[in-house]
């Protein structure tokens, strides 16, 4: 590989693995839950919890985790 090659390459994989969103940064997570799948097993049971943290109705200890 090129000098350019290589550089591309950590830039893809290395760089973009770290911004939340990237397509890398998913296929890190990806990778990270089968690991996990694969040695403790399917999960019995799945909690999401979302927030509106956008608007003056969100949770009050949304505050506190974004402005402390």
């Amino acid at each position: 590989m090129s000098d350019v090659e290589i550089l591309r390459n950590i830039i893809k994989y290395k760089l973009l693995s770290s911004i939340q969103g990237s397509p890398t940064w998913h296929r890190s997570k990806l990778q990270d839950s089968l690991s996990m799948v694969e040695e403790f097993g399917m999960p019995h049971f799945l909690k999401t919890l979302t927030t509106n943290e956008m608007t003056l109705t969100r949770w009050l200890e949304f505050n506190d985790v974004i402005f402390h």
